[in-house]
């Protein structure tokens, strides 16, 4: 009777550390399961990144009106991954992804050109 009661003990004690050794993984995978729909992927020495920061920065509140969210990946293993993990969803190839680089709800732009235009195209909605 009691090995039945240790060997129960050791089991639960297998299944809490089982179950906090996922949960500590999703939790380092962070905002993967995120419900943030719009993130600009940046790099904190990005000249083309700068080129969207300073075009934002002209109007008006416009990132702030659509809930934009900023990951800097440079220096930043979680944003890193999450910026892949968004990129393979678009099918993109990732061992070639630069920033700066937008997800929009399951959409994906990169470039400088095509972020500015896409945030005309929005700013022209609001």
């Amino acid at each position: 009777m009691k090995n039945k009661n240790i060997f129960i003990y050791v089991i639960i004690v297998i299944l809490l550390a089982i179950g906090l050794s996922i949960w500590s993984y999703k939790s380092d995978l962070g905002s993967t399961t995120t419900n943030e729909d719009l993130i600009l992927f940046y790099g904190d020495t990005c000249p083309h990144c700068l080129k969207v920061e300073e075009f934002l920065e002209t109007q008006n509140g416009l990132a702030e009106r659509l809930g934009l969210v900023r990951k800097e990946v440079y220096n930043d293993a979680k944003n890193q991954r999450l910026l892949t993990t968004k990129a393979k969803v678009c099918g993109l190839d990732t061992s070639s992804i630069g920033v700066p680089f937008l997800w929009n709800n399951g959409a994906c732009l990169i470039g400088d050109v095509d972020i500015i235009n896409f945030f005309n195209t929005q700013n022209n909605v609001q």
